[in-house]
């Protein structure tokens, strides 16, 4: 699990790829969503493009703990899912 201070930026990045050739693909839709203890944090918030298929989003960590997140993207109406973990100290 990454660790980061309070106060720093933590990025969070995904590479959406194309299942059957590998190549990256832009999402038609890719949220974030991060938690901790319970109280969500960023509900639904949309990603950064930085990239053919590379979305990230940066998220200023104001408060020590753990943090989960849920990252959900939409291409050609099917779903992808990725979740994650991060600490705050």
């Amino acid at each position: 699990m990454a660790k980061f201070y309070v106060g720093a930026t933590v990025c969070i990045r995904v590479n959406i790829r194309d299942i059957d050739t590998g190549n990256y693909v832009d999402a038609d839709s890719i949220k974030i969503t991060i938690s901790s203890g319970g109280v969500i944090k960023v509900d639904a918030a949309d990603m950064i493009k930085t990239g053919e298929g590379i979305y990230a989003y940066y998220y200023n960590a104001t408060a020590k703990g753990f943090y989960q997140y849920t990252i959900t993207g939409i291409k050609d109406a099917k779903n992808t899912v990725e979740r994650g973990t991060f600490e705050v100290v």
